[in-house]
C-alpha cells in the first residue's frame, strides 16, 4: 500500500513540476482495439483487460494533464495507469528519453489476502526508469470531449526486486472527464 502511494505521491509532483511533454507530431498508428472502458494489453506475452467499469481518463486542462487507468478489479487485480503531463492532444508520447518523467506509466498485480487484508501484495512496474532511456510509448489516436483513445506499449521496472515487464500491444477506450 505504501508503494501504491509513494507512486500517486510521484504522479501528483510529476503534474505540479513537469507542465510540458516532448509529443511528437504524427499519431504512428495508434488505433484502439479496446472496448469501451477498457484498457488492455500483453504483460510478458499474456493479455490483461480491465473492466470497463474501473475504466476512466481525466484530463486536468489548466495544466494540461491527462491520467489514463484501468484495472481488472477482483482480488488478484491488474492494474494500468498513465500520466501525460503538457498533454496537447492527438500525438505520440514518448516514456522516458528527453521527457524525463513528463509521462509516465505504471503496471500493477495486487493480491488480497481476504483471511488478513494487511498481508495482501502489491507489486508495482514503473516506467520510466532509467536516466534518459526512452522506455516506450503511448499514442493518442482520437480525442473528442467525451472520449480519448489510443495505444501503448512499454516496459516497466519493479524497485524492490529490479524485475522487468514488457507491456506490449496495449490499447485503452475510455470516456474521458474535464476538470
Amino acid at each position: 500500500m505504501r508503494t501504491t502511494l509513494k507512486f500517486m505521491a510521484y504522479a501528483l509532483v510529476a503534474t505540479f513540476f513537469a507542465f510540458t511533454a516532448c509529443k511528437k507530431d504524427d499519431a504512428e498508428g495508434g488505433n484502439s482495439s479496446a472496448g469501451e472502458g477498457v484498457v488492455k494489453a500483453k504483460v510478458d506475452g499474456n493479455w490483461v483487460t480491465t473492466e470497463s467499469i474501473t475504466g476512466a481518463a481525466n484530463l486536468v486542462t489548466r495544466v494540461g494533464t491527462l491520467t489514463l487507468q484501468g484495472n481488472s478489479a477482483g482480488t488478484n487485480s491488474k492494474a494500468f495507469v498513465f500520466v501525460i503531463n503538457g498533454f496537447e492532444g492527438k500525438g505520440v508520447y514518448p516514456i522516458g528519453g528527453s521527457n524525463s518523467i513528463a509521462v509516465s506509466g505504471s503496471y500493477t498485480e495486487t493480491t488480497v489476502n481476504l483471511s488478513n487484508p494487511m498481508n495482501s501484495q502489491v507489486k508495482i512496474w514503473q516506467a520510466p526508469y532509467t536516466g534518459g532511456n526512452e522506455v516506450g510509448k503511448v499514442t493518442v489516436a482520437e480525442v473528442t470531449d467525451t472520449h480519448v483513445t489510443g495505444t501503448f506499449e512499454f516496459k516497466a521496472k519493479n524497485n524492490s526486486d529490479n524485475s522487468i515487464k514488457q507491456i506490449s500491444e496495449g490499447s485503452f477506450n475510455l470516456k474521458l472527464k474535464k476538470s
